[in-house]
């Protein structure tokens, strides 16, 4: 009952953090799509995809400003929090979020040598139908190669 009760006070943030796992180079097709929606929870996505508003004399946008390196800072915090201490170093005097994002995605986002053996294993051990028709298992064999 306790339990209960401590989660019903915990804000809904605290609780989706506990959910994200920490990034250690070897999960990034696992942990990448859940800090993606993490983000956009959050309501920080934007801040991997938009530049900080540049100065305007003509209008006063010192808000926009203001507001963008809140996010910003917010975002960096949200990612830096799941980054194991090894790949924090390597980002860590990064100074905006979409950089930090861009450098994990172009370091881990391809896939290496080891992934492309799991990949090409998982389509040979799909199964044929011996007594239906084989084009759903021909399907999924063609998703590994998409």
């Amino acid at each position: 009952m306790l339990t209960v009760c401590f989660f019903r006070y915990l804000p809904m943030a605290s609780l989706l953090t506990n959910l994200i796992p920490v990034f250690t180079g070897a999960n990034w097709l696992a942990w990448y799509p859940q800090m993606e929606l993490f983000l956009m929870a959050q309501g920080l996505y934007h801040i991997l995809t938009y530049e900080c508003p540049s100065p305007n004399e003509e209008d006063d946008n010192t808000t926009n400003i203001t507001e963008w390196n809140h996010h910003n800072t917010q975002a960096i915090g949200n990612l830096c929090l799941h980054l194991a201490p090894n790949i924090l170093a390597k980002v860590l005097l990064k100074t905006t979020a979409s950089s930090i994002w861009s450098s994990l995605k172009e370091e881990y986002g391809t896939p290496g040598i080891a992934v492309t053996y799991v990949e090409f294993m998982a389509m040979l051990d799909m199964p044929i139908p011996l007594h239906e028709h084989p084009t759903p298992a021909f399907s999924k064999i063609n998703a590994h190669f998409a």
